[in-house]
């Protein structure tokens, strides 16, 4: 939706994401210097190096939170990590003095077992839970934007230029991860003051979505027959209010 929605129109939350997402191995990178240095803070010999890693970014990160009216939670959290990397770059303060103005040499450390062990399982634990979330939000088959190629309502074709004469005369229907679904009428650009939003859980067994639009109940669930479908097109049969609707669409 975000592609396709005037720039001047987008959120701060939504031009942070458009930016980032915009190169993969932009935002692979970042998850990798904040992964490497959250596991450099398990070990004291690789702490300092770790907050040095950590600290910019996760004031980048507060930053974008406050400038750009990050998730209130989303703020919170990156506040309270940023003050235990301070409170971690403080607690060092004389060593990073001796860094900046005198020569020394690292002391060697020897580290029990125990403690090389439950540093190992807070690590398996932190993917564990990462996979964990992965695994319980699998992406969607039907993730993308579709365009309605027919668009048939009562037996009667809805023509291509019948979307400026209504909003429910959609041209752009956009599936989410998460279970979010939004039909578009607009076929330039994203309109949201126009658009139908609602949730949708498709029900493998019978082939169906069903739809929950916003500001409606479980009792108005909107059940979408889906047949035909390849990966590249699929379609409709379904019935909003008394209107019977039949719809062709291909995903671009």
């Amino acid at each position: 939706m975000r592609d396709n929605t005037p720039v001047g129109k987008l959120s701060g939350f939504d031009l942070t994401w458009n930016y980032f997402g915009h190169s993969y191995t932009f935002a692979v990178i970042l998850g990798l210097l904040q992964i490497s240095g959250g596991v450099m803070l398990l070990f004291r010999r690789t702490t300092l190096l770790g907050t040095c890693i950590l600290l910019p970014v996760m004031l980048n990160i507060v930053l974008i939170n406050v400038f750009y009216d990050i998730d209130t939670g989303a703020f919170i959290n990156s506040i309270i990590i940023t003050i235990g990397l301070l409170y971690l770059l403080l607690l060092r303060w004389p060593d990073i003095k001796l860094i900046l103005f005198k020569q020394i040499e690292i002391p060697h450390i020897r580290l029990s077992f125990a403690k090389p062990a439950l540093k190992l399982l807070i690590i398996g634990l932190a993917f564990y839970r990462i996979y964990g979330y992965v695994a319980s939000t699998p992406s969607s088959v039907f993730t993308g934007k579709w365009k309605i190629v027919q668009f048939t309502r009562n037996s009667k074709t809805v023509g291509e230029n019948e979307w400026m004469n209504g909003a429910q005369n959609w041209c752009y229907v956009y599936i989410e991860d998460g279970g979010r679904i939004a039909l578009c009428a607009n076929p330039y650009i994203f309109e949201t003051n126009r658009a139908w939003f609602g949730k949708y859980m498709y029900r493998a067994d019978r082939k169906t979505f069903n739809i929950v639009f916003d500001g409606g109940t479980n009792n108005d669930t909107t059940r979408v027959k889906i047949s035909n479908y390849n990966g590249k097109q699929m379609q409709w049969d379904t019935k909003v209010y008394d209107d019977t609707l039949k719809l062709k669409l291909v995903k671009e």
